[in-house]
């Protein structure tokens, strides 16, 4: 009789073998470019070659912490060398 291959990956992903991940993260700030909101209006400038041209502002989803309104950061090492 022929195995399945798919009966050794179920029994990895169901068995007691399988890895336990835990992310943790030291400390949350509120985002600085958005003040938490996650959302930022940035500035496109858009080319008209009759008028001139002008700066449009759009209201996105934040770049720094894309769109979470959170960033997370290291704990600064208190070690004197």
């Amino acid at each position: 009789m022929l195995s399945s291959p798919l009966a050794s990956v179920s029994t990895f992903i169901y068995g007691e073998s399988m890895p336990t991940i835990i992310f943790t993260f030291d400390d949350e700030i509120d985002c600085p470019e958005c003040g938490g909101e996650g959302r930022v209006e940035y500035e496109f400038n858009v080319i008209d070659h009759i008028r001139g041209g002008e700066v449009v502002g759009l209201v996105r989803e934040c770049r720094m912490c894309e769109g979470s309104g959170v960033i997370y950061v290291e704990p600064a090492d208190d070690e004197a060398g």
